[in-house]
């Protein structure tokens, strides 16, 4: 007896993906299983696929689809902070989307860059009839991004017509900006803690020994006293440093 295979569900799919730092793109047609699409280019901020033969295949079977990518939860790591992704549609991202009748709704998900976790979509689509035309988007699409930008992603929503929702994954919700996902009891984040204390302890002993080499006395402190304070504060510093590069090593 043959068994029937299982279906996978978008999130399963979008979760095996490799290199989740990275976008990557995919097409579902109702009742069949989400296709993972081959790219371009590929970039940090943004990847561009093939999708000639999808819509060859859409047009050929009188079937529309659904354009889904990826966006990573962090686009950048530095030293001590990062910039948070979103799931905020691009100018091509929207451009793609309306100006290709094949495709019905897009979603955005957002993606842990390291675990390749889904924490929540961004699902938006045309209404049943779409009353832009050709000329009146390619005005707005110039002007995408005169856009006032405080609720990102609810004027532009409104400004193409598109009815959209956000929905988190389970233990996540939508952040107060409503540009991305967090988790609903945020953990508590001693390296967050840990940054300030080096900042400080290492700038304070640079102020204090650079008093004693030039001279500057501060309050009625002697030059032995300042000295002994300033190699304190670098002596916390250095260990507080070490301490939070061993830690973000053991987590990774």
């Amino acid at each position: 007896m043959i068994k029937k295979r299982i279906k996978r569900s978008p999130k399963e799919i979008i979760k095996s993906s490799e290199k989740p730092k990275y976008e990557s793109h995919y097409v579902k047609f109702s009742g069949e299983e989400m296709v993972e699409l081959p790219l371009i280019k590929k970039g940090r901020f943004r990847a561009t696929s093939n999708i000639k033969e999808v819509n060859e295949f859409s047009e050929k079977n009188k079937k529309s689809y659904s354009f889904i990518h990826t966006h990573p939860s962090k686009i950048i790591d530095l030293l001590f902070f990062g910039f948070l992704g979103h799931v905020v549609p691009s100018k091509p991202d929207i451009e793609s989307f309306l100006e290709n009748e094949k495709i019905k709704s897009m979603v955005i998900a957002q993606r842990d860059k390291k675990t390749g976790e889904v924490e929540g979509y961004l699902y938006a689509r045309k209404p049943k009839v779409y009353n832009l035309t050709k000329e009146e988007l390619k005005n707005k699409l110039n002007n995408f991004y005169a856009i006032p930008r405080g609720g990102d992603i609810q004027n532009i929503m409104e400004d193409y017509n598109l009815k959209y929702k956000l929905l988190p994954a389970e233990g996540y919700r939508v952040s107060k900006s409503g540009r991305r996902f967090e988790p609903k009891e945020p953990k508590p984040n001693l390296e967050s803690k840990l940054v300030p204390i080096i900042t400080i302890s290492l700038l304070a002993s640079v102020f204090f020994s650079s008093s004693s080499l030039t001279g500057f006395t501060i309050s009625n402190l002697t030059q032995q006293t300042s000295n002994i304070i300033g190699i304190t504060l670098f002596i916390i510093g250095l260990i507080t440093f070490f301490y939070y590069f061993r830690r973000k090593k053991q987590t990774k």
